[in-house]
């Protein structure tokens, strides 16, 4: 049995399967799992794109970074999906540079299209939409801008149309190569 040694964080574009992978990588690793975004719209009482339109894209990063640090603090490791844009904030970054691990999920544009299709954007595509371009064009952009910069994460996994049970396997060999793995034992309930 496998467990993580420190908070894993997971990146990516809208589509990449940060939170479903990230589900499941946490099951199998005996650890939590914390959608960023999920949280701070619980604490809120709103969807994110509320949050944007009545507080702005600033206060939203802010509180990001701020349930960011605080489940990088946590005495257990984590398994986290950021948002999309988390990982643009280069103090987010050095927060999982010092306290956990990042791994980018990078996906081919033709297959974020078809997962993402045209139904619940996020605030950015939908900003973006609202200037005229089609989602994969909105696509394009974010990763024309943000691909440089999930570049710099500690590792990257490249998914493709392989079943999410592959894409797994991938990511916990990924993890086992940098060591990121320890061998440990836990009660099984029967």
């Amino acid at each position: 049995m496998h467990n993580l040694v420190k908070p894993l964080a997971l990146v990516g574009l809208p589509g990449s399967g940060k939170s479903t992978l990230g589900r499941l990588l946490a099951e199998r690793l005996h650890a939590p799992f914390r959608d960023v975004d999920a949280i701070i719209e619980q604490t809120v009482s709103l969807p994110i794109t509320a949050i944007f339109d009545q507080r702005g894209e600033p206060w939203f990063r802010a509180q990001e970074r701020t349930v960011i640090s605080d489940l990088l603090a946590s005495p257990e490791p984590v398994v986290l999906s950021l948002g999309g844009g988390a990982f643009m904030d280069p103090a987010t970054r050095a927060l999982l540079r010092m306290h956990g691990v990042s791994l980018w999920l990078r996906v081919p544009l033709d297959i974020l299209v078809a997962r993402i299709g045209e139904t619940e954007p996020t605030p950015v595509i939908t900003a973006l939409k609202r200037e005229g371009r089609t989602t994969r064009e909105a696509l394009e952009s974010l990763l024309a801008e943000r691909g440089p910069v999930y570049a710099e994460a500690d590792l990257v996994v490249d998914v493709g149309t392989e079943s999410l049970d592959e894409t797994l396997v991938r990511v916990m060999n990924v993890l086992t190569q940098a060591a990121l793995l320890a061998e440990g034992s836990l009660a099984v309930d029967s």
